[in-house]
């Protein structure tokens, strides 16, 4: 397994405590609730999420952050600078806010039935529609952490379990977590559970979509999209030259047939697959040698042992 990656997590935290729910099929999460306690496996990921409502209708887009050159990034800021309410307000509502996914194991009873099961995490998530948790979380979780790092444990976050906690409903919702002091280590078949990917969960929003949106909230025409080339088709080869005439092959020399006289005489060495219908085996009267004929050849015989010739008995 290869962990939490403890210096972007601490790098991450700083950041936040200073200061996507990206699309993906079926996902099943631990939706975080007062006394949930987890084990958080692997590593992390994290992206910057912006709601803007178009059309009616809301929808996220995400990017690499402020400190990127995401263009509703900049719409936000400039609407906040406007002297207009109405637009001042909505540039801080599609202010990005930073959203972190987390493969997480559910250490209840019940959860560890399940996940035994189905051989798989859950990605941590704050509510039934989201896939990852806000800021205020993670820095919770950070806070564990370093509180563990301060008292020269193991701070990776893979090695113990935490005990999340919510109170409150709606912008008053509070979000914290506190060390259990269980450090059990995972079991071999806890780390091999399947996980979800994150890097592909929390992906960024394509460009030209993020600039259609930033250009609708600030009331422009969209970007025009420059149509691509499509490649010029390769000239045609020349035609290769017509190979020459093969050259007339030499006419063949007539072929010599082998052909052998027939003997005069039938071979009478005895052969074990012979049609014993068809033939018949004799002693030789001069070297009392067994011969082996056929009936049907009318050949005389030939003492295969002495030579001694005898005709045919078809002939007496």
């Amino acid at each position: 397994m290869s962990g939490m990656n403890m210096s972007r997590f601490a790098e991450r935290h700083s950041s936040v405590s200073a200061n996507s729910g990206a699309e993906f099929g079926e996902i099943n999460r631990i939706v975080v609730q007062n006394g949930l306690l987890i084990r958080l496996i692997g590593d992390f990921a994290s992206v910057w999420e912006h709601f803007v409502s178009l059309e009616g209708s809301f929808r996220p887009y995400y990017c690499e952050g402020p400190d990127s050159d995401c263009p509703l990034c900049t719409a936000a800021n400039e609407l906040s600078f406007s002297d207009d309410k109405e637009q001042q307000d909505i540039g801080r509502n599609i202010r990005a806010k930073e959203r972190f996914y987390f493969n997480a194991l559910d250490r209840s009873p019940a959860g560890k039935a399940w996940h035994e099961q189905n051989g798989k995490t859950k990605l941590l998530a704050q509510s039934e529609k989201s896939s990852s948790i806000g800021s205020m979380l993670f820095k919770a979780i950070g806070d564990v952490v370093r509180m563990r790092q301060q008292q020269g444990q193991d701070p990776d976050p893979n090695g113990f379990d935490l005990l999340l906690q919510k109170t409150g409903t709606g912008v008053k919702t509070k979000y914290g977590a506190q060390f259990t002091g269980d450090v059990s280590a995972l079991t071999e078949q806890e780390l091999a559970y399947e996980q979800y990917p994150l890097d592909t969960i929390a992906r960024v929003t394509p460009r030209s979509e993020r600039d259609a949106a930033a250009a609708a909230v600030l009331g422009k025409p969209a970007p025009a999209v420059e149509p691509v080339e499509p490649p010029a088709a390769p000239a045609p080869a020349p035609a290769p030259a017509p190979a020459p005439a093969p050259a007339p092959a030499p006419a063949a020399a007539p072929a010599k047939l082998n052909i052998k006289p027939q003997s005069e005489h039938q071979d009478t060495t005895p052969k074990p697959d012979a049609d014993m219908s068809t033939t018949m085996t004799v002693p030789c009267s001069n070297c009392n040698a067994d011969m082996q004929f056929s009936m049907e050849d009318s050949r005389d015989l030939k003492c295969h042992n002495c030579g001694t010739v005898y005709s045919h008995p078809a002939k007496s």
